[in-house]
């Protein structure tokens, strides 16, 4: 992934985390949006999941999200 793309990966997923203090709607849709750029990325599915998770949106899938984080880094597969 060009440099750039992946600043901007990292600073929206930075920003969605941020979000999750005081707007979750907007949190929600830029960690979605940010997960879809990279969707094997540890650090992109711990805020995906921990947002969801966290706030009560679906909790199911952020525990289902962060146990995947887990193994992608157990397993060391992470991109």
């Amino acid at each position: 992934m060009h440099r750039q793309k992946v600043a901007d990966r990292d600073i929206l997923n930075n920003l969605a985390w941020l979000y999750h203090q005081k707007d979750k709607n907007r949190a929600l849709e830029l960690a979605e949006e940010v997960y879809l750029l990279a969707p094997k990325n540890p650090r992109i599915l711990d805020t995906l999941g921990l947002i969801l998770a966290h706030d009560g949106i679906d909790i199911a899938r952020g525990l289902k999200i962060l146990r995947d984080t887990y193994a992608l880094i157990s397993t060391g597969s992470e991109r």
